[in-house]
């Protein structure tokens, strides 16, 4: 576990998927904290709901809640536009958003993305480039991982195929979150190969298995298990502990070198292709590809 340097003054930090679940838990514990945040919510009508809960719970919170599709490369970049338009700086930006439970038939996003992958990979790597007019220097980007994201993990096998990144062939929705998962580590690693001279650093956080915040999106058998079994399993983590693995790297010291993968709040080794710097990169040209075609019009 490395030391954390205390922060001096309240950071300004954008947090993805702060609607729900572990995303919601660790945005109420940041503005206890006293923290400024931008959240964002899939759905409109979840915005206003959202900033209510929260004020509800921490009154005294400095918290804006804005609209953001992760899916959706036209609604990152108009979401993009509208904060760089506010000129304050980012000093942490927290991609939690995912898909916990992805769907059991392959799905594609408006832009032709397998949906698992963008919301957790090439949603944000458009999201970060287009905030780069308003990121501090230093500043953190923070993904929340998974253990998962290794081989020879619980379910199907990871299986990044560079020949077909969206899983016409081979999907499964457990395949689908790891495949996810260790494409972010590729783009969080990249990032910081690029930037990180610039103090734009990059670092990935596995809080562990949280069984209590898949439940609710699970159904029968499988949401009788998350709720009441899993939960008295050992490798199993309270929301608690994991918010305190969340929050400790969003107030690590912003200058310090990225490029590192906690589980919890020790730093690990991340699985021997999320360390490489040749799949980083071509995931990275990869997505850029993706990134680059005519804009949807959704």
């Amino acid at each position: 576990m490395t030391s954390v340097a205390p922060f001096s003054a309240p950071r300004r930090i954008l947090a993805t998927g702060a609607n729900r679940g572990l995303g919601l838990a660790t945005a109420l514990e940041l503005a206890r904290k006293g923290h400024e945040l931008i959240l964002t919510a899939r759905r409109l009508e979840d915005v206003d709901p959202l900033k209510r809960r929260i004020l509800a719970h921490i009154p005294h919170a400095v918290v804006e809640v804005r609209p953001l599709d992760l899916a959706s490369f036209g609604s990152i970049r108009r979401f993009a536009v509208s904060v760089v338009s506010c000129k304050a700086p980012i000093h942490v930006v927290l991609h939690n958003a995912g898909l916990v439970l992805p769907p059991p038939q392959r799905r594609l996003t408006v832009d032709g993305i397998e949906e698992s992958l963008a919301v957790a990979a090439v949603g944000p790597l458009l999201l970060s480039l287009n905030l780069l007019p308003v990121l501090a220097q230093p500043s953190r980007l923070v993904g929340v991982n998974s253990a998962l994201h290794a081989p020879h993990t619980y379910g199907d096998e990871v299986s990044f195929r560079f020949d077909d990144p969206h899983m016409e062939s081979g999907y499964t929705a457990t395949r689908a979150y790891k495949n996810a998962k260790l494409a972010q580590l590729w783009f969080l690693f990249e990032w910081e190969r690029r930037f990180g001279s610039q103090g734009l650093h990059a670092d990935a956080v596995s809080p562990g298995f949280v069984p209590s915040t898949a439940a609710p999106r699970a159904k029968g058998l499988q949401r009788l298990l998350l709720r009441y079994v899993f939960p008295l399993l050992p490798f199993a983590r309270t929301v608690d502990d994991a918010v305190r693995a969340i929050v400790r790297a969003c107030e690590d010291d912003l200058s310090a070198d990225g490029g590192r993968y906690f589980e919890s709040e020790a730093l690990a080794a991340a699985s021997a292709d999320a360390r490489s710097t040749e799949l980083a990169s071509e995931f990275w040209a990869l997505a850029e590809g993706w990134l680059q075609r005519q804009p949807s019009s959704d």
